[in-house]
């Protein structure tokens, strides 16, 4: 497994540093699936699509992966902290996870 990973510590209102972290990394299905119950999470078949970003972080939003095939879970709501989104697309073999520790969706 050769993870890409990018790290951004940055201070929020409460001086706290903020964690965000976004990993993609080629990985087969039941690893994948192995991986994520590990970390306590239940992966569901992906229904309609979901689009992913993976290099927005680094100011790259020419870069858009659809995926339509295959598993995902998230926590992410809006003002929530500590929330994660796993991906895993079938097509390419390849898993997309993202952390926030400060709400990431607050737009």
């Amino acid at each position: 497994m050769s993870p890409r990973k990018r790290r951004t510590f940055a201070s929020t209102s409460t001086g706290t540093p903020e964690t965000v972290i976004a990993v993609d990394f080629a990985i087969t299905e039941h690893d994948f699936v192995a991986w994520a119950v590990g970390q306590g999470w239940n992966p569901e078949p992906i229904v309609g699509s979901i689009t992913i970003w993976p290099r927005s972080g680094f100011g790259d939003r020419a870069t858009v992966v659809e995926v339509t095939d295959g598993l995902g879970g998230s926590t992410l709501q809006r003002g929530v902290p500590n929330t994660y989104s796993a991906t895993y697309d079938r097509r390419t073999q390849r898993a997309y996870y993202g952390f926030c520790s400060e709400p990431c969706n607050e737009n």
